[in-house]
């Protein structure tokens, strides 16, 4: 593939169907400052060469909510059908309120989780599972990832809850409270005395853990399985809250005689005589990889771009807003860069998109190369990156742009050649909101691409 520097006139040639509209001379703008040498003439800054890349939801419904935890439903994925047997029209063509699909004793606690989640600065977390109505009324158990969906001023603009089915684990969760010590099942059960040593074990323990049942006798769990944070303090401290409670549960990592780390969930119950002395302690527990790998693929899907594997952009714009915030509130700078790919429409029709997609991998792992640790580089959309630069001043700023922008032009492309691109730079002013940081950094970089592209403005 040949150098795509060298194609200026082709690339400059159509209308500009950007999603943004610019005045046609901006140079009486004050404040500007220049690095970089640009080498072509401008051209119209165009966004539509590049496919959109969607993994889909997946196993995971997604339900939109308008202003309050409980508010109208606007959006429901397609698999609503396949999973609650409803058609997304049914739920967001009539004024519906998400309430109206949760057990109604659930309201009340999932409103105040979310409330508390709120409180304490959270912009996406894990509610306890709940219950969600099926069109045939009868419920399904869910686990809630929410996200905060906030309007430029602040706001709380919607909810956005993927949502995946649990019915059967709960289900076999309530079949494992109903159960005594029945040995023969597919969960993993074991017997204590009241010090917590081991007395019995059941097949499946042995099959899920890899030690036979004579390493285990009169081994505390914690002794065998090593789960995180393991010592005799904590088995006191569990098995005080199983005597005052009755059981406790808990999800934690254990280790197998191999060695390898296993995620669980395991309940630990208290077993009485007949005048209430503490006879037993039962542990049932089984594996739960699978849900452990849903969860990631879940937040995978949800915060960072299937293409480039970075953020994407909703994730970024609520870290940028957090990182606002902090700006405010302890006088730290932070700034904010715009990065374009130059030319990149003409190269992704000349040469097909998927050399187009292993261009932008490219550009991502050089600018990733540059970066510091603390810095957030987020696909905003097309050919077009955002970085985050916190507690980074304008001066500073400007030298790492000019490092990545220099650093991408020297980097050869796996198929042959190189690209440039436009950095547009801005420093968070106090008071200003997200959407003003955003537009002046867009401002700056329609410059950079006005002045010939491959250089770094800044406003």
């Amino acid at each position: 593939m040949r150098d795509y520097r060298g194609r200026t006139e082709a690339y400059s040639k159509g209308p500009s169907t950007g999603s943004h509209s610019h005045p046609h001379d901006r140079t009486d703008k004050p404040g500007w400052s220049m690095s970089g040498q640009g080498s072509h003439p401008p051209s119209s800054r165009g966004r539509e060469g590049v496919r959109a890349h969607s993994s889909g939801e997946g196993p995971a419904l997604v339900f939109r909510r308008r202003g309050d935890p409980q508010g109208p439903v606007t959006h429901a994925s397609e698999n609503v059908t396949e999973v609650l047997g409803y058609r997304p029209e049914e739920l967001t063509g009539r004024p519906a309120s998400y309430s109206d699909l949760v057990h109604p004793e659930d309201i009340p606690r999932v409103t105040r989780e979310i409330e508390q989640k709120l409180q304490q600065g959270y912009e996406r977390f894990a509610l306890e599972p709940y219950r969600i109505r099926r069109a045939d009324r009868e419920y399904r158990w869910v686990h809630d990832l929410s996200i905060v969906e906030r309007a430029p001023d602040g706001r709380i603009d919607a909810y956005r809850s993927h949502l995946v089915d649990i019915t059967e684990r709960m289900e076999r969760e309530l079949e494992l409270r109903l159960l005594a010590t029945p040995f023969h099942v597919d969960q993993s059960i074991f017997i204590t005395d009241p010090e917590g040593r081991i007395l019995r074990v059941n097949p499946a323990f042995r099959r899920t853990t890899g030690f036979p049942a004579e390493a285990c006798l009169q081994h505390s769990p914690l002794e065998l399985l090593r789960p995180a944070c393991a010592h005799g303090a904590l088995l006191r401290d569990i098995l005080r809250q199983t005597r005052a409670a009755g059981s406790w549960s808990s999800e934690v990592w254990i280790h197998r005689r191999s060695g390898e780390a296993l995620p669980i969930h395991i309940t630990l119950s208290a077993i009485h005589d007949e005048a209430g002395r503490l006879e037993h302690y039962v542990g049932v527990f089984y594996d739960i990889s699978h849900q452990k790998a849903l969860e990631k693929e879940l937040e995978r899907q949800a915060f960072y771009d299937q293409l480039t594997g970075i953020a994407n952009r909703r994730h970024f714009e609520s870290l940028l807003t957090q990182e606002i915030r902090r700006a405010e509130r302890y006088g730290t700078p932070v700034c904010l860069a715009l990065v374009d790919v130059d030319h990149f429409k003409t190269i992704n029709d000349a040469y097909g998109h998927e050399a187009g997609d292993e261009i932008l991998q490219s550009v991502v792992h050089a600018l990733q190369a540059r970066l510091r640790e603390a810095d957030v580089l987020s696909r905003w959309g097309g050919e077009e990156f955002t970085i985050l630069l916190p507690e980074t001043h304008a001066e500073q700023a400007q030298r790492l742009a000019e490092s990545l922008r220099a650093f991408v032009e020297a980097t050869p492309l796996p198929t042959g050649g190189h690209v440039t691109i436009s950095l547009g730079l801005a420093q968070y002013r106090p008071g200003e909101t997200t959407k003003d940081l955003l537009k002046r950094s867009d401002e700056a970089l329609y410059r950079a691409k006005r002045l010939g592209r491959n250089c770094v403005v800044r406003y």
